[in-house]
């Protein structure tokens, strides 16, 4: 079974390079809401914010969104509207 690179050797975020174990998550490539397994070649290294802003997205559609939003590190508060409505707040 080949394991994949990213989290064989998870020493960081795999989306913003945070290298800090503390905040690392493992994180499904394909989701598991999108048929994603549990499998390992399906597992990856990522941290906790990347980890939460990806939610049930695909790898190219969250690389797509961190390439809209530029560094998710640099988001200053985050808040929900009563209709459910995500705003971010980048410093």
């Amino acid at each position: 079974m080949a394991i994949s690179k990213s989290f064989k050797h998870g020493s960081k975020c795999v989306y913003c390079g945070c290298t800090e174990p503390l905040y690392f998550t493992i994180d499904h490539i394909k989701p598991k809401a999108k048929g994603g397994t549990d499998a390992l070649e399906n597992l990856q290294t990522t941290c906790v914010l990347c980890n939460f802003f990806k939610g049930s997205r695909s790898d190219k559609d969250f690389k797509l969104m961190l390439k809209h939003l530029g560094e998710l590190h640099k988001i200053k508060a985050v808040s929900v509207n009563a209709s459910g409505k995500i705003n971010v707040y980048l410093s």
